[in-house]
């Protein structure tokens, strides 16, 4: 699912309440679809909230893999997703 495929009021209540959304597992990659990296103030405004869902620890290593799909291809956003799956054991990540 591409940005342009989520509706434009299902995209603006992602926007809207982003930052609750750092709080709920599983919301960090609808959250990311809804991004328009080519829009340079929105783009740094969700790369500047990355920490806030790993401070949340609210990344589950399925989030993480789908991070590292040919769907996100910011490099900021892959690199994010090797530091969460360094954390996780190759037992729990050979789950997958």
């Amino acid at each position: 699912m591409h940005m342009r495929e989520i509706k434009a009021h299902d995209r603006e209540l992602l926007w809207k309440f982003r930052y609750r959304l750092t709080t709920m597992k599983n919301t960090i990659t609808r959250f990311l679809r809804c991004v328009d990296f080519n829009e340079s103030d929105e783009s740094d405004e969700a790369l500047r909230m990355l920490p806030l869902w790993e401070n949340e620890k609210t990344v589950t290593t399925e989030d993480a893999l789908e991070l590292l799909s040919e769907d996100f291809v910011n490099a900021s956003v892959r690199q994010f997703a090797v530091k969460q799956l360094d954390k996780e054991s190759n037992q729990e990540i050979e789950n997958y």
